[in-house]
């Protein structure tokens, strides 16, 4: 199956419960997935965070948030997307 990462979070549910993860766009973070790589039936999802231009003794801050919460549906999730997205800007 063919995914497209429209913004710069996934998550993943267990039982009745969500884990979120979230990054700021302009961060470049990239996302992966391998279907098989938390076992049969079990997708590994994972994330890279390239640097433009790292240069020395200059520190790089990675800004994200992770949230465990109830399912309480896809449109949730991206409301928490949202809201962190705002709150960046704000």
């Amino acid at each position: 199956r063919q995914m497209c990462i429209r913004d710069s979070f996934y998550y993943g549910r267990y039982k009745g419960a969500v884990w979120i993860v979230m990054f700021r766009r302009k961060d470049h973070v990239r996302l992966t997935q391998s279907p098989s790589g938390g076992g049969s039936g079990n997708p590994a999802w994972d994330f890279q965070w390239f640097i433009e231009s790292p240069r020395k003794d200059v520190l790089s801050r990675l800004i994200f948030r992770a949230v465990y919460k109830k399912w309480e549906g896809r449109d949730d999730v991206i409301r928490e997307y949202e809201r962190f997205v705002y709150e960046l800007d704000s």
